[in-house]
């Protein structure tokens, strides 16, 4: 029992640990927007996160995001509106969608909807 216990207790801080982006760089940004398509709900979701953490002067990242809050799962479209968050004033593009994920059924999307800097006007905090 000791030994299940320490093996589980070691593995806490692995579980726990941020996730980094798939991507760093622009040049993963293609294969990011591809992944937004992809059939698994988790590929899209993590394509929408690093999306976010890395597109915000790539021109065709806001686009595939908008799409994005059209998914079919909602942690999907919550996270391209987090995403969209993170791009921030960049992503003015987005305001219509994003006012239209506020009367999303799920709770996260109007949340982070509500919450993203795009949809403030410039200079307001």
């Amino acid at each position: 029992m000791k030994i299940v216990t320490v093996i589980i207790v070691s593995l806490i801080p692995f579980y726990f640990a941020p996730q980094t982006a798939l991507a760093q760089t622009n040049e993963d940004i293609p294969r990011l927007i591809a992944a937004l398509k992809d059939n698994d709900a988790s590929v899209r979701r993590r394509a929408a996160s690093d999306l976010g953490l890395i597109g915000r002067e790539v021109p065709d990242v806001v686009p595939a995001l908008i799409a994005a809050l059209k998914d079919n799962v909602a942690q999907v479209r919550a996270e391209a509106a987090s995403a969209l968050g993170h791009i921030g004033p960049a992503a003015h593009d987005a305001v219509p969608a994003l006012i239209a994920a506020l009367r999303d059924n799920n709770a996260d999307v109007r949340e982070f909807a509500a919450l993203s800097p795009a949809n403030r006007p410039c200079g307001s905090s």
